[in-house]
């Protein structure tokens, strides 16, 4: 992008792998053509595809005019790239009648009210202002650290996005300092900005977006084409009043993708690890800790046994409150497969040394880890 005012940094790393190129609107690589590729994920919820070699776009990037600043003396890029393909992940604008309905009526109103004197529009590249931008997909939205798999055999990427809307309100710093802290600050008419971080969190707690609160993508990356996207887990206090298929709020679980067509991910505001069909999105089977599970699983083996291990130890509301404190902080261990070469139906939790007082047996060394639909998927990891 140009001249980034928004702080959409690239904090996925990207995949490698080769495709051959056999969908997805014309121009950039040739029909047909076997490439080896990078796919970059982004905060903005577009995958950059590059051919490697060259750095050239394998389905065009079109240089697209977006919004001016208004704030005095500040040239935002005219334009922005673009990618035309693979479709994005996340929703690409805000509005007012996708205020979340779940948010209490005052909360609605207000948000209302605040669209009304703010900056919002189409796409991520609407400037920040000194009245205010609604920014959606915000800087801590689309893909984040550790959101993307890739299984470079199938040509297949595997993202876990998030809808966060973000409140850009530019403050002025008439703090000398401020000013001598800016490269290129010299200048009477040279005034910097302060932008505090509003993520527009209710007084429930949830986003001002509706549902659904976060995506698991999966892409072709032959066509380009989205094989399925679904909602990603859900919120435990909206399961326990029968409201579902509402997507994590915030997560910030990575996928991992096996050779045997299974894609595992947790979601923290659920507290849930699942194994789901790499080719559909099913749920294959799902365990929910005492905790929430982050960060990014890995799989591993010994001596020919596969493992993978999770994370846990948060309370799977973000930003984390008191009760983060005290809650269990632990890794579990799964075994996928036994040393006879057959499904295990065991999940082995493996506790961290920092947690003393917590009775292993309680935790459910001896929890059922399959059942016959995810037995099946497991045989193929041996």
């Amino acid at each position: 992008m140009h001249h980034d005012i928004w702080d959409f940094d690239l904090p996925t790393a990207p995949k490698l792998m080769t495709i051959t190129k056999s969908g997805g609107p014309e121009g950039g690589a040739a029909m047909g053509e076997r490439i080896p590729v990078l796919v970059q994920p982004t905060k903005q919820g577009w995958l950059f595809v590059l051919d490697r070699r060259t750095g050239e776009p394998v389905w065009p990037i079109v240089e697209t005019p977006v919004p001016a600043s208004d704030i005095p003396g500040e040239k935002a890029s005219p334009t922005q790239p673009i990618p035309t393909w693979p479709l994005p992940y996340t929703r690409m604008s805000f509005k007012p009648d996708d205020i979340n309905p779940l948010l209490p009526e005052e909360d609605q109103q207000a948000l209302r009210e605040l669209f009304e004197i703010s900056r919002w529009g189409e796409g991520p590249y609407v400037p920040p202002s000194t009245r205010g931008t609604i920014s959606f997909p915000g800087a801590n939205g689309g893909a984040n650290w550790g959101n993307v798999a890739s299984d470079p055999e199938r040509q297949r990427i595997y993202v876990v996005s998030r809808e966060l809307p973000l409140l850009v309100n530019l403050v002025a710093d008439r703090r000398p300092e401020a000013k001598d802290a800016m490269p290129n600050g010299e200048g009477e008419d040279i005034i910097p900005y302060r932008r505090p971080t509003n993520f527009l969190l209710q007084s429930n707690g949830m986003v001002a977006i509706k549902p659904p609160f976060s995506f698991l993508t999966a892409y072709h990356m032959n066509s380009g084409e989205q094989i399925w996207r679904i909602p990603n887990g859900e919120i435990m206090t909206l399961e326990e009043q029968g409201i579902t298929g509402v997507g994590a709020q915030t997560p910030r679980g990575g996928p991992v993708a096996t050779a045997g067509g299974l894609l595992f991910v947790g979601t923290a505001t659920d507290r849930a690890f699942r194994a789901r069909d790499a080719d559909t999105g099913a749920v294959l089977w799902e365990y929910r800790f005492d905790a929430a599970t982050e960060g990014l699983p890995a799989i591993f083996e010994v001596d020919g046994r596969q493992f993978i291990t999770v994370p846990v130890g948060v309370t799977g509301v973000d930003p984390p409150n008191a009760a983060s404190s005290s809650i269990s902080r632990y890794s579990a261990t799964a075994r996928l497969m036994a040393s006879d070469g057959r499904p295990s139906r065991t999940l082995a939790v493996d506790i961290g040394a920092d947690q003393a007082g917590i009775d292993r047996e309680a935790l459910g060394t001896d929890q059922p880890f399959g059942h016959a639909a995810l037995d099946g998927q497991l045989e193929q990891l041996a």
